[in-house]
């Protein structure tokens, strides 16, 4: 993939606002290549820095799920328990 090709696949995936995006892209012509090879390079990092939010989002979901889990099963055991106590008596 070429640059240019990244660079707009970095913008369209950043987390910049809307209008933003559409003013780099109106203005990209104007911005001299220092200043296009610092944005390339923040709007890398951004998509670095989204993708471990992503992940740590997704590890902490996965962590509370199981728990909730655990916990639900443990909670069927008690009910099953008292139903079985409830029936016996």
């Amino acid at each position: 993939m070429n640059k240019s090709k990244k660079f707009a696949e970095l913008l369209f995936n950043s987390s910049l606002d809307a209008e933003v995006k559409d003013f780099i892209i109106e203005n990209l012509d104007k911005f001299s290549d220092a200043e296009k090879n610092e944005m390339f390079e923040i709007l890398e990092k951004d998509m670095k820095n989204t993708k471990n939010i992503l992940n740590l989002t997704k590890m902490k979901f996965d962590l509370e799920q199981k728990r909730f889990e655990k916990e639900s099963n443990e909670l069927e055991l008690e009910v099953l328990k008292a139903e079985m106590e409830k029936n016996g008596k």
